[in-house]
């Protein structure tokens, strides 16, 4: 007669599976809350250097030598060489616009800026005395042109007087003739002196307006 076997709930599979839960839940535990979760840094061995720990004097900064490549280079090229004088500013300071790099000796440029200083002042005091020439012409003119104004008068009235006594048969006409043709010169003479004062003024005023281009231009 057939006995009726029970099935057992503590098999050894059963047993084995629960354990090797229990052993990685284990595990997960003890990775999350006691693992070190520190990163690693893999460092040859070689290349670390171990010394004792003392007590001194902390730096805040660490010393290493090396060359500072620049981000920008600019090549300056000089309109004029010469000799280097001076340098103003050594290499790798910061610089601005206006900013004096070297200082430069150069003998012909000197000489050339002595010449330079001779010629503007030459064209200064040729201004000068080209201004002054214009005002006494100015005065020379104008007495010289009263003067012929003043003789004008004259002549005027005796060219009048001498024409009635000529017309009153009381003056002979040779001498009033005479009169007439003073008068008539004078009267050209002021019309000449009208026009040499106006061209000499002209000429002084446009002298004075080249000597003060030209000035200008050699101060630049």
């Amino acid at each position: 007669m057939d006995k009726k076997l029970e099935k057992k709930f503590w098999t050894v599979k059963r047993i084995g599976g629960i354990g090797g839960g229990i052993l990685v839940g284990g595990l997960l535990v003890y990775q999350f809350a006691f693992a070190d979760k520190r990163s690693k840094l893999n460092v040859d061995k070689e290349k670390i250097t171990i010394s004792d720990v003392t007590q001194g004097v902390f730096d805040e900064f660490i010393v290493v030598s090396g060359v500072v490549q620049p981000i920008k280079t600019y090549r300056i090229d000089a309109i004029e060489g010469g000799y280097v004088k001076e340098k103003v500013i050594d290499g790798g300071n910061t610089v601005k616009q206006g900013d004096v790099i070297l200082k430069l000796e150069n003998n012909r440029l000197q000489m050339e800026f002595v010449q330079q200083e001779t010629e503007i002042n030459r064209l200064i005091n040729e201004l000068q005395n080209t201004r002054l020439r214009l005002k006494q012409d100015k005065f020379g003119l104008k007495r010289t042109s009263n003067e012929v104004e003043f003789q004008l008068s004259q002549a005027k009235d005796n060219n009048d007087r001498n024409e009635k006594l000529y017309k009153g048969k009381v003056f002979s006409e040779q001498e009033y003739l005479k009169t007439k043709r003073e008068y008539e010169k004078l009267f050209n003479q002021k019309g000449i002196e009208v026009e040499s004062q106006n061209y000499q003024e002209e000429n002084s005023t446009l002298q004075i307006h080249q000597l003060e281009g030209t000035l200008q231009h050699s101060q630049k």
